[in-house]
Parts: structure tokens; C-alpha cells; sequence
């Protein structure tokens, strides 16, 4: 291992610091995403169900700073105590991944008739599927893996001027 100048120890305090900071951020940011949307899919347990009608089945396109990402925009109506309600929420809390936005498109045709959850409090809040399909092990492995990469990649990256 070298002898590190002046320089080069406040350049390595410097890069960790600044990465362990953005991480910090970006972790508490995660788990409040992540906790937010549990306690929205734990409110949606008890919600009351309607049948409704899919108006609207399809996939669509968001445009991103590098890159596009589908998601599934599926429209319905339903009728709660004689009025009629429309939403295009499908899980409580949040959006459905790139990975499945084709799977939900064709789970809820246009057309389909399909039972819908709605707040009894309030309903206008609606959704098609009570939960995300994540476990609380999927949540886990997301959030283990992030503070690994917030850890091991400042490591790396110094390394070499730890040599």
C-alpha cells in the first residue's frame, strides 16, 4: 500500500462521502417509497368489491431522460350505491413494473368485466388487485441489495487509491 498525499485522502473523503451521502438519500427515499406503498396494499385489504367494466386495455410508453418504459394503462368503470366511478389505479401505492405491464394488459381486456376493490370511505379510490405480488422477501432482497451496492461500490471505486 502507498503513502496517500494530502491530495489524494481529500479526494477519497471527498468521492465516499459524497456517494455514502447520495446513498443515504436515495435508501431513505426507497424504504419511504417502499413503506408507503405497503401501507397502501394493507388499507386495500379491507376495501369493499364491485364488479366493474375494463373501458381501456393497453400499453403505453413513458419517455425517460436515457431510456422508454411500458406500463399497462387499463381504464374501468364501477358503480358504488347507484354512481358511477372511473379510475385506472390496477395495485394500491404505485405503478406495475416494465416486467409484467404485458401479463396485466392481457389479464384485463377491454371489455372484461372485472372486480373491483374501492375504499368504502372514499370511492373514488379504486383498484383491481389488492396487492403487488412483491413478498416482504422481494422487498427485503431490494433493500439488502441496494445498501450492498451503497457500500461495496464507494470500496471499489477507491481501491485503487488505497494500493
Amino acid at each position: 500500500m502507498r503513502g496517500l498525499d494530502s491530495a489524494d485522502l481529500l479526494f477519497l473523503c471527498l468521492t465516499f462521502g459524497t456517494l455514502a451521502f447520495c446513498a443515504v438519500i436515495a435508501n431513505i427515499v426507497l424504504f419511504r417509497m417502499l413503506m408507503r406503498a405497503k401501507r397502501s396494499e394493507e388499507a386495500a385489504q379491507g376495501w369493499s368489491a364491485t364488479q366493474g367494466l375494463v373501458l381501456r386495455s393497453e400499453v403505453k410508453v413513458r419517455q425517460g431522460l436515457n431510456d422508454d418504459s411500458n406500463f399497462p394503462y387499463v381504464r374501468y368503470s364501477y358503480e358504488v350505491a347507484g354512481k358511477t366511478y372511473h379510475s385506472d389505479q390496477i395495485i394500491p401505492g404505485g405503478e406495475i413494473s416494465d416486467l409484467t405491464t404485458y401479463k396485466v394488459v392481457q389479464r384485463y381486456p377491454a371489455g372484461a368485466q372485472v372486480t373491483v376493490y374501492y375504499d368504502p370511505h372514499d370511492p373514488r379510490k379504486a383498484v383491481l388487485e389488492r396487492s403487488s405480488k412483491f413478498s416482504n422477501n422481494t422487498w427485503l432482497f431490494i433493500i439488502v441489495a441496494n445498501i450492498m451496492l451503497c457500500i461495496l461500490f464507494p470500496l471499489i471505486f477507491s481501491w485503487d487509491l488505497l494500493k
